[in-house]
């Protein structure tokens, strides 16, 4: 059973206390079996998961462990995903032997920060729209991957609104601002956004951005801007938690990375804070 570790992090002033429930939103399976993944999960405290590829997870998913397999469509390199009908019927088949959602889904994840770097898709191509349409059908999440600018910012809005019965998670708050976020979060009642990747812990210092603009923190990596405090505040459920290990070298930051999340969530309300920590990854597949 996934147990809830006491770890750093706790609610500030109160360190005796039971730490943050957290549930994590966003982590990959990539070179590990599925126990070592739930030994990692054990060493964060988290009390669940959404595991995204790009191996299989079906096998880890039970009553007593709430992980949640996700469909993973992989395309190497941000190369272009073609959804043929073949592979769209694979996808169909697996959300109908119980997979949780669609992700993480590569839309357009530029390596080096760059739009005019490689991009995967165009996110209202014809293929992706049918993909949305199959995971509305199934009131299933999609993850999506998509940096943000202004070169995906057209596609992007036409894919949110193409059918609102599809519901988005916007993976690493779309390495935005936070300003950026709350128009899209106003705009669009079937977006969420998840956090991963928002943090200045080293396993993510290769990430192609300053810790500055990156992290939810201020660069005394204890103080949550106030910018980021104030959009959670007013839609804490609209965020999820997410850890992003799987890749290189981030299994071993696990407790950190929940120690992190821990100290920023723990400077919003409780309500907040319980709801993006936890509660709202549940509802998003219940």
């Amino acid at each position: 059973m996934l147990l809830l570790m006491a770890c750093a992090g706790s609610t500030p002033g109160d360190s005796a206390s039971e730490p943050l429930p957290l549930f994590d939103a966003h982590i990959h399976l990539p070179g590990q079996e599925g126990d070592e993944l739930l030994d990692l999960a054990e060493a964060g405290g988290f009390k669940g998961l959404f595991v995204l590829g790009p191996a299989s997870s079906a096998s880890l998913a039970s009553a007593e462990d709430p992980v949640h397999g996700f469909v993973f469509l992989e395309n190497n390199d941000d190369a272009e995903l073609v959804l043929t009908p073949g592979l769209l019927s694979s996808v169909r088949e697996r959300l109908e032997r119980g997979a949780a959602g669609i992700g993480e889904l590569s839309i357009a994840h530029y390596g080096g920060g760059d739009p005019s770097g490689s991009a995967a898709n165009e996110a209202d191509d014809e293929g992706l729209l049918a993909l949305y349409d199959l995971a509305g059908e199934f009131n299933a999440p999609v993850i999506a991957h998509l940096d943000y600018s202004e070169t995906t910012h057209e596609a992007w809005q036409a894919a949110l609104a193409h059918n609102r019965d599809t519901r988005f998670v916007w993976a690493h708050a779309g390495d935005t601002g936070p300003e950026v976020v709350r128009a899209h979060l106003e705009a669009h009642p079937n977006l969420q956004v998840d956090l991963s990747c928002r943090n200045p812990v080293e396993a993510f210092a290769h990430r192609p951005y300053s810790e500055e603009e990156m992290s939810i923190a201020e660069l005394d990596r204890e103080t949550l801007k106030p910018e980021w405090a104030a959009l959670l505040e007013d839609h804490p459920e609209r965020f999820l938690f997410g850890s992003d290990i799987g890749p290189g070298d981030r299994n071993e930051a696990v407790e950190d990375i929940a120690a992190f999340y821990r100290r920023m969530l723990g400077q919003l309300s409780p309500e907040a804070a319980a709801a993006i920590g936890h509660d709202n990854a549940v509802a998003l597949v219940e």
